[in-house]
């Protein structure tokens, strides 16, 4: 009897204890699924304002890129009408044929003189009535809206800039540009990666287009509007108030059934906006892929609670700060997928990289753990980027982060390419570090791209010098740095009698002579100089840290005899030469606008003496 009632008894315990425990594990399940559908909701909420935000971003850089696009245009224009200042002639077959190579080079549909008489002579020959030049008044640059168009229907954006003589405005120069190859243009130096953008104009025709679905150039970007389900707090007349007040704003709409977040800015020329449009499908991606590892851990919480509940409670605190590290480790490599990974296990002491063979193959560079010692092979880094790169990967060893560090690196075709490297350092719960992950990118493509458009906004392109703002920006970036005692020295030159060559033998023989001058100009300076030219036959050679007087002299005696050079056109002959001066820092100042002044003036008085010569700034 006492037997049986102690079973009874224990059967009881058991039960009571088995209930106890399917609470615990209810209340466990209960709190896990509250926990993560908080943090689930908290994150969706996260991806969309971070989707707002990237757009936000991704509108303000495309915008910055085609202001830069249309500033190069009027850049472009500008350096024409300084060398058009000097032309009696526009209707020679020289200039014609320079206009139609120009037009060529950078896309221009056509480039016409417009005249005070509303006539204007194109490259290819069309007279076009000009009613807006008195319309200017005094305005710099223009740049008309989407209303015009060339023969063939073909809507286009022109520019102008006005074309000055003695200080006085005698012409408009301009170029027309078709919005189709504008658009290609664009697109090809602006981010577009998942995303839509258009370029609008305040009467809703479009500059330039990458259309999402429910857009397109033949219909009225206000009337496209009509067409799309708006979703709460957005509607068609808030887009269209924003446009009219000149100012930048977001939308959400939905159109097939899909729903869409749009962001749009004003440009900053003429009444321009600029509209870029994301799906949402983007933000699930990452919101759902979110969720399914979230359900997994929630799931694998669950059953090590069921399964070894004893165990979690004594190795709860080591296995916690595992699993964050791994979490964290996680979410670095999945918000930096595409770019190849590179893992440096402090307590192993090994680096591992992310299909960096498929990627670079074996010539890139090798790091070996052989301890104590580290051996790092630099095969495939460039030769001067290799200390740059050896205090890099000890830095990241040491345990310090490492950001946007640009370096180049061998690859299959044997070509250097440029590639960023940036890397995190994660730390476990005693700060120690735990592991570094690296992402390596290759930028190549967008580094040549800001080096053309860096060449082309700061070299002259006929003779390859600097011209006159960047000539400016390096000498007073160097006299800024420069210490007391060092002596450097400015050079004006100009060259006498180059008007005689343009006139005898025309003005592409007159480029060819200044090719040759200034390739003989290079051939007399030293690398480390800068070389300049300021329009025309002006040129300005900064030489800095000289040591001494007798070698600035030495250069300019060389330098007026090498520009002595005689040219001939059958019985005519044209003899150029330079007229030199020289000003020194700093006895002669130390900013370049003194030293400028009196070198001009120094080569002015050579000029008015005899010309060939040189002569020191007094």
């Amino acid at each position: 009897m006492m037997r049986y009632r102690q079973n009874k008894k224990n059967k009881f315990y058991i039960s009571q204890t088995s209930k106890i425990n399917i609470i615990i594990i209810a209340i466990i399940f209960i709190l896990t699924f509250l926990i993560t559908t908080r943090f689930i909701l908290k994150e969706r909420k996260t991806q969309v304002i971070a989707a707002e935000n990237y757009l936000v971003e991704i509108t303000d850089h495309n915008t910055a890129m085609v202001r830069t696009i249309f500033e190069n245009y009027v850049n472009i224009l500008r350096a024409l009408t300084v060398y058009l200042e000097y032309i009696d002639d526009f209707n020679s077959p020289e200039i014609l044929g320079y206009f139609e190579k120009t037009a060529e080079t950078f896309g221009f549909e056509r480039i016409s003189i417009d005249f005070p008489n509303e006539n204007a002579q194109a490259t290819d020959g069309v007279m076009l009535g000009i009613a807006d030049y008195k319309k200017l008044n005094g305005v710099q640059i223009s740049i008309t809206n989407t209303t015009d168009k060339v023969d063939d229907g073909t809507p286009i954006v022109r520019i102008k800039v006005p074309l000055y003589r003695n200080g006085l405005p005698i012409a408009v120069l301009s170029c027309s540009i078709k919005t189709y190859y504008l658009s290609d243009v664009v697109k090809a130096h602006i981010i577009n990666n998942d995303e839509y953008f258009s370029i609008i104009d305040g009467n809703g025709r479009y500059v330039v287009s990458h259309f999402a679905e429910g857009f397109a150039s033949n219909l009225n970007f206000f009337d496209s509007l009509d067409t799309l389900i708006y979703s709460k707090g957005f509607s068609k007349e808030l887009i269209e108030k924003a446009f009219a007040d000149y100012k930048r704003g977001h939308t959400e709409y939905a159109l097939n059934g899909e729903i869409r977040y749009g962001y749009y800015a004003p440009v900053g020329i003429n009444d321009w906006f600029i509209l870029t449009v994301i799906p949402k499908y983007i933000v699930d991606t990452n919101v759902n892929r979110f969720i399914a590892s979230s359900l997994v851990l929630s799931l694998q919480i669950a059953l090590m609670f069921f399964c070894i509940a004893l165990l979690i409670y004594f190795n709860q605190k080591r296995m916690r700060a595992i699993t964050e590290l791994n979490e964290r480790c996680f979410r670095i490599l999945a918000e930096n997928t595409g770019k190849t990974v590179l893992e440096w296990n402090y307590v192993e002491r090994e680096m591992y990289f992310s299909n960096f063979k498929n990627t670079y193959g074996e010539k890139a560079f090798a790091i070996k753990s052989d301890l104590p010692k580290i051996v790092i092979n630099f095969d495939g880094v460039h030769p001067d980027d290799c200390e740059m790169f050896e205090k890099m990967l000890y830095s990241i060893i040491a345990g310090q982060s490492i950001e946007n560090k640009r370096f180049r690196l061998l690859s299959d075709d044997e070509s250097y390419q440029y590639h960023l490297l940036s890397s995190v350092v994660v730390c476990d719960s005693k700060g120690k570090p735990y592991k570094s992950i690296g992402f390596l990118e290759n930028i190549d493509t967008q580094v040549r791209k800001e080096e053309v458009l860096r060449l082309k906004a700061n070299i002259d392109q006929l003779t390859g010098f600097y011209n006159k703002s960047a000539t400016e920006a390096n000498i007073s970036e160097i006299l800024a740095s420069s210490e007391n005692k060092t002596i450097h020295a400015l050079l004006c030159i100009d060259l006498d009698n180059f008007k005689s060559i343009n006139d005898e033998f025309g003005h592409l023989y007159g480029d060819n002579v200044l090719k040759e001058l200034a390739t003989e100009i290079k051939i007399l300076f030293r690398k480390s100089d800068i070389l300049g030219r300021f329009g025309g036959d002006e040129f300005a050679i900064f030489v800095p840290d000289i040591p001494s007087i007798e070698f600035i002299k030495k250069k300019a005696s060389d330098l007026v005899k090498c520009l002595n050079k005689t040219y001939y056109n059958g019985d005519n002959a044209v003899t150029v030469s330079a007229s030199v001066g020289i000003a020194i820092s700093p006895t002669d100042g130390n900013t370049y606008k003194e030293l400028y002044k009196k070198a001009d003036e120094a080569s002015y008085k050579v000029k008015t003496s005899g010309k060939k010569a040189y002569s020191f700034a007094i």
